[in-house]
């Protein structure tokens, strides 16, 4: 019999599929570039030696590979549109929400760090004055790489916003715990600011008003 799949396992099984694929992504990247560069070398190679079917072979393998990283590349970034639309609400605690954000924060910043990794001087000397190689890696893989790069900063900045929320949350959370816990322990207890001694560093967070004083230069005083 077919095995059937709870709907409240569904979004837990996606998020573990989606983390895996996040955490692979940069490596993917790595390797699929290091798979162009021997491709480029076995072209280059054979077209020294004038073996014409061959270079075709290795250039064919350079576009494959050349493309297949583009898609990894876009694959790798797509994945956290969809965080940001959840906003990790399949993760109902509030502290393992900011745990989660915090992780696909760092893996955002860690593809981040591969991408800035293909500088253009590289690709440049790889390239060479090659003609087919320039157009694709000087062409269509830095166009992929701006691209991707730009999604992924506005990425980093929108869960960066998303965390802030979250820990938001959590300050008022605590503080209607602790409000209930006094209810709990005391049941005629009034909240009153008056009552208190000191009062606690959640309530006490005004921001200070600062006064600037200029001196007023066309009064002779």
């Amino acid at each position: 019999e077919p095995v059937q799949i709870s709907n409240a396992l569904i979004p837990t099984l996606a998020a573990v599929t989606r983390n895996y694929r996040m955490t692979t992504a940069d490596l993917s990247v790595a390797h699929i570039w290091r798979e162009i560069q021997d491709a480029i070398e076995g072209y280059k190679e054979a077209k020294q030696r004038g073996a014409h079917t061959d270079s075709d072979t290795y250039l064919g393998a350079v576009y494959d590979l050349g493309h297949q990283l583009i898609e990894n590349l876009r694959e790798g970034v797509g994945q956290f549109s969809h965080h940001i639309s959840s906003g990790f609400t399949y993760i109902y605690d509030l502290e393992l929400r900011a745990r989660e954000n915090r992780r696909v924060i760092r893996r955002a910043r860690q593809l981040n760090d591969v991408l800035e990794g293909f500088d253009h001087g590289t690709l440049q000397q790889w390239a060479g004055g090659d003609p087919h190689l320039r157009r694709l890696l000087l062409r269509a893989i830095p166009k992929a790489l701006e691209s991707c790069g730009k999604e992924l900063v506005h990425a980093i900045a929108r869960l960066s916003e998303m965390l802030h929320t979250i820990t938001r949350q959590q300050h008022r959370t605590r503080l209607i715990d602790a409000v209930a816990a006094l209810y709990q322990a005391d049941q005629g207890f009034e909240p009153s600011i008056e009552s208190l001694e000191v009062i606690p560093p959640v309530l006490n967070r005004a921001v200070p008003i600062l006064t600037r004083s200029l001196v007023d230069t066309r009064n002779p005083e």
